[in-house]
């Protein structure tokens, strides 16, 4: 799931710049107008004092790191469906628990995310909002984690904490990412690909972490007999979870505090003051441009060509809509679908090989030997491991078109091919409903292996799609030169939509299982 649209998740984000460069061969662009030469432009100029390698590769983790930091809340109230699902036993949520946190997350987060946006450029002291936005993160984890040292919760109160955090954990995650991804900019490309490629790296290593945490809890001695033996066993793996999780925040921390000390950060920022300066001291004819380097690769190579980008206005962002509105509309469908049944449905398809029949809530931990092989048909593993498949699935799909350029390359620019595999991800939906489904009564398919082989052609196929639908939008030939910011705005609203509808809409799927 993924907003920056990964604005929103990861679920989701792709790095566009890089894939458009790789899959497309375009010409440079014609600027409407020449960059001035007035003495505010020798700011633009390679600095004499060049950052060195070192600080570059620092900044490049730094950034790397805050990437994962935006959608680690949202991958931790992912992958913690055994914790919630025990804390909710016999709740009339119990079953729907995860649609309830999916709508939350995704309509609280496009709505901070348009109020972020649009306050950001307001701003004065936008590393403030960055700090604020960790510290609430790291807040909220040290919370969830308290919380797994309650023996009782009644279900009720749980519910309505979990919906509370939720919606708390979506602030902290808009205002961040908006913030860090401006920053980003001033140090260039490069370490917007960083950003990106933390945002999909957090998403496999927290699941990878809660199933290894939730192997290790196997091996810890329980009583079958006892009926608080299941439960406390969940609250501490989930107890070591949240822990590792406020120790990577605190870390995040750490890292941008060391960012906001280098040389190469105080570099980025006289480069922005000088960069705005000369836009407000500019000739006229250019008042319709900002000087930002988001085309060049790094803080080093800024040159003046790499300035000058439109102010989008209303009926430019309606005219360049128009033009890219199918392939929007077929990423919002992409992205829809896959928020329709995950996790929703799919966190609650257990394995057919589990001789206890556990269900959601009621998770034995007992375990039948101290190998992952002897136990990975138990819900807690099981469900785990699920996750796992997905996120990894999803990463390879978004590496696919760098993989195969020239077959990517086609299809990008065979939009109708586009439309009809965004339109065929549709079989999924039935095709998941049909496996072993919590509770469900009807159940065709009951081979683990060919569920996970869905499980998987569904997570690359929705990684593999939205990067090619993304880039497709950005290289559409009918765009001009000054409407490419505007069709990417426009193609991550899209997205984001996308994961709404689908969280909004998996609330019917999910009754489905209880109907038919």
């Amino acid at each position: 799931m993924d907003t920056y649209s990964d604005t929103a998740h990861r679920t989701t984000s792709s790095d566009i710049n890089h894939e458009a460069d790789t899959l497309c061969d375009s010409e440079p662009d014609p600027r409407p107008c020449a960059p001035y030469q007035g003495t505010e432009n020798e700011s633009y100029m390679p600095h004499p004092t060049s950052p060195g390698k070192t600080q570059e590769l620092l900044a490049y983790i730094f950034f790397f790191i805050l990437g994962s930091s935006f959608l680690l809340p949202w991958n931790s109230m992912l992958v913690s469906t055994t914790y919630f699902g025990s804390r909710l036993a016999g709740h009339r949520f119990q079953f729907n628990y995860m649609n309830w946190i999916t709508v939350v997350f995704t309509i609280a987060n496009v709505i901070f995310v348009s109020r972020a946006t649009s306050t950001q450029q307001y701003i004065k002291h936008p590393m403030n909002r960055i700090t604020l936005s960790l510290l609430l993160i790291t807040s909220l984890s040290v919370i969830l984690l308290i919380s797994t040292r309650y023996t009782t919760f009644d279900p009720d109160w749980f519910f309505g904490f979990l919906i509370l955090v939720t919606i708390a954990e979506a602030l902290g995650s808009s205002y961040l990412q908006t913030s860090v991804i401006g920053l980003s900019a001033w140090f260039g490309s490069t370490y917007l690909q960083a950003i990106l490629s933390g945002q999909g790296a957090i998403g496999v290593l927290v699941s990878v972490v809660q199933l290894l945490v939730n192997i290790k809890e196997l091996d810890s001695p329980s009583d079958p007999s006892n009926p608080d033996g299941a439960a406390r066993h969940t609250r501490q793996s989930s107890f070591v979870f949240f822990g590792l999780c406020t120790g990577f925040c605190l870390l995040t921390l750490v890292c941008f505090a060391v960012l906001l000390k280098l040389p190469i950060y105080k570099l980025a920022m006289k480069r922005k003051h000088a960069a705005r300066k000369a836009h407000h001291d500019g000739p006229p004819g250019c008042e319709d441009s900002v000087e930002r380097p988001l085309l060049s690769s790094s803080v080093d190579g800024l040159s003046d060509d790499s300035f000058h980008l439109p102010v989008p206005t209303g009926p430019k962002l309606r005219v360049v809509e128009r033009k890219i509105r199918l392939l929007g509309l077929s990423i919002f469908y992409n992205f829809f679908i896959t928020l329709a049944v995950f996790p929703s449905i799919t966190g609650f398809i257990l394995s057919s090989h589990d001789p206890d029949h556990a269900h959601i809530g009621s998770l034995m931990t007992t375990s039948n030997g101290s190998r992952f092989l002897d136990n990975w048909y138990k819900p807690t593993i099981f469900i785990s491991l699920h996750f796992v498949i997905f996120n990894m699935g999803d990463v390879f799909g978004r590496v696919l078109p760098q993989l195969f350029v020239g077959f990517s390359q086609r299809l990008v620019h065979k939009k109708s091919i586009l439309y009809a595999l965004s339109a065929l991800r549709t079989v999924f939906i039935p095709l998941f409903l049909v496996c072993n489904v919590d509770y469900s009564s009807i159940v065709l398919i009951r081979s683990d292996l060919i569920y996970l082989i869905i499980l998987t052609c569904f997570s690359i196929s929705n990684g593999y799609l939205s990067s090619l639908i993304m880039v497709a939008g950005v290289v559409e030939p009918s765009l001009e030169a000054d409407e490419v910011d505007v069709a990417a705005t426009c193609m991550s609203f899209y997205l984001t939509s996308g994961l709404a509808a689908g969280s909004l809409i998996s609330f019917g799927v999910k009754a489905l299982v209880f109907i038919l």
